[in-house]
């Protein structure tokens, strides 16, 4: 019988800058945090580590508990939702209410889940969109399926 762990979550750098490189131009040379804050800690008290991702130590986790695959769900990544439509009132920076930002920020964290699960076929993911603009959401859909191979999406309330 095969084990599956169907909600491992991946813990992201606090600073974004895992996501940033991929998100593209403009968004890849700023410097801000995309969210304010995720509201909580997520090392776990220093436990988990500081959102460095080991794909390797993964594995060996998975081993050593007898899992046989894992499905890669996002955590700070679920604040996507709310990230403001451009021009509401908000207390956030001008930056974070550029229009484009969620949909960047949806392209960047699903480009950089594929590539960590590229790394073992025992890695699978649920990826991201932002419901901000709906037809962007939609193409990010099709695009995070049917080009990088997730498994879906989670939406976040």
């Amino acid at each position: 019988m095969a084990v599956i762990d169907s909600d491992l979550h991946l813990i992201q750098r606090a600073d974004d800058s895992d996501i940033r490189a991929l998100m593209g131009k403009p968004y890849s040379d700023d410097r801000y945090p995309v969210f304010p804050g995720t509201g909580w800690d997520p090392s776990s008290c220093g436990e988990s580590g500081a959102g460095e991702w080991d794909t390797q130590a993964q594995l060996a986790a998975m081993d050593r508990q007898g899992i046989d695959l894992s499905i890669v769900m996002p955590t700070q990544a679920l604040l996507v939702s709310q990230i403001p439509k451009a021009g509401l009132p908000t207390g956030s920076p001008r930056q974070i209410r550029d229009k484009n930002l969620a949909a960047a920020y949806c392209r960047g964290y699903n480009n950089h889940v594929a590539n960590l699960c590229a790394a073992s076929s025992r890695l699978k993911a649920l990826g991201i969109a932002s419901f901000q603009d709906v037809p962007a959401a939609v193409a990010e859909v099709r695009r995070a399926v049917e080009e990088l191979g997730l498994l879906g999406i989670v939406v976040s309330s």
